[in-house]
């Protein structure tokens, strides 16, 4: 049974704007977002500014953030939807859900695609935004040094047009992405979480070392490009605080860290949600494989050592001897299972991808010997 083509994609409208509709309307969203806020930014003189500061054109995390960043995550987030959905047809695919929670199991998905088009869900991610424009707009303007956001000076300053803009349009858009994303990554971790709690049909002595649950670890190399976008994202903020503030790596570090740790968390975290059914799969098989494996050799040497005397060819060319190689190997493979989807591969695979983007930053104020040492101790 295939489940994306028999219920709506999960995770296909990642962000209800599907790759085709991104790639065709693409420069219609670049003129009613990013080009107006050039458009007023000119129109006070603060395209090109007195300072660096002062100049919209100069201010290359807004470039970087809104220009690239945010667009790019709309389509990368599209496929990873499709890599998602694989993952989850293949729970029925490869029989992992038992035929008796099969229904349950769809019960989930869909229970998962509802919340997806919550209407409630994206009114309480519109009034956040809206809140946090507000806070911006209202309290926190008087103590920003003067941009081309605003007009007049430090504790005195009102919003320019390009600064209205800003905040009433492009900021609660890039709110509303980011709580987006989180929203979207809870509902992974929801239907995780229910489906970790069905009937599973591990086997401990499945070739792939992780009890036949391997391909999960598909859904972490899924969240590859998502993770590195939005690093790139916060990566752009930390770069202009480095240049107008003076401020170094070491300070940032813990920051850089931060993120790493919380993005690790976020995409890695809910296949760990399986560890429990895994562990318990790989003791009982233990015992059994353990208590298979004495009775096999005690059968074996009646058979061949006492009964009669038998020699060495006979010993080696018996069916009984192959049988025995085999069992072995199975008890092996039961013993060296992870009791963990996912492999060191994947993880470090995702941290490069959360920490590439930072490494421009780390060559501003620090040695390239430095910078080895501390990507380094990112990763291990």
């Amino acid at each position: 049974m295939n489940l994306t083509s028999s219920r709506p994609g999960l995770f296909d409208n990642f962000l209800s704007l599907g790759k085709e509709n991104i790639n065709k309307k693409f420069p219609l969203v670049v003129a009613l977002t990013w080009f107006p806020l050039l458009l007023l930014a000119a129109v006070e003189g603060m395209a090109i500014g007195p300072t660096r500061q002062q100049s919209m054109l100069f201010d290359f995390v807004v470039h970087i953030r809104y220009l690239i960043a945010l667009p790019l995550l709309l389509l990368v987030l599209k496929d990873t939807g499709q890599q998602l959905n694989e993952v989850l047809d293949h729970f029925i695919k490869s029989k992992t859900v038992q035929a008796t929670d099969q229904k349950k199991f769809e019960d989930v998905l869909l229970s998962n695609t509802r919340l997806q088009s919550s209407a409630f869900a994206f009114a309480v991610m519109f009034l956040i935004a809206c809140f946090v424009s507000y806070y911006f707009i209202n309290f926190k303007i008087a103590d920003f040094a003067p941009t081309w956001r605003t007009l007049g000076f430090q504790g005195d300053q009102t919003l320019s047009l390009a600064g209205w803009w800003f905040y009433l349009v492009l900021q609660p858009i890039y709110t509303i992405i980011l709580l987006t994303i989180i929203f979207r990554s809870y509902l992974w971790w929801r239907i995780l979480f229910k489906t970790s709690r069905l009937n599973l049909q591990l086997r401990a002595s499945h070739g792939d070392g992780r009890g036949g649950l391997s391909f999960l670890s598909e859904s972490i190399k899924a969240f590859y490009l998502p993770a590195f976008m939005i690093s790139v994202s916060l990566a752009a903020g930390a770069a202009d605080l480095l240049t107008l503030d003076n401020m170094n790596f070491m300070t940032l570090r813990f920051t850089v860290g931060s993120i790493a740790a919380v993005q690790l968390i976020l995409f890695v975290g809910p296949l760990c949600f399986f560890l429990p059914a895994m562990v318990k799969s790989k003791r009982e098989a233990i015992y059994l494989y353990g208590t298979l494996g004495n009775h096999q050799l005690e059968i074996y040497e009646e058979k061949w050592f006492k009964l009669k005397k038998t020699t060495e060819k006979e010993w080696l060319e018996s069916p009984d001897f192959s049988s025995i190689i085999d069992s072995t190997s199975i008890s092996s493979r039961v013993t060296e299972m992870k009791v963990v989807p996912f492999g060191q591969g994947e993880i470090v695979g995702l941290v490069v991808a959360v920490i590439l983007p930072f490494i421009p930053i780390m060559a501003l104020g620090m040695s390239w010997k430095v910078i080895v040492q501390n990507l380094v101790k990112f990763i291990f």
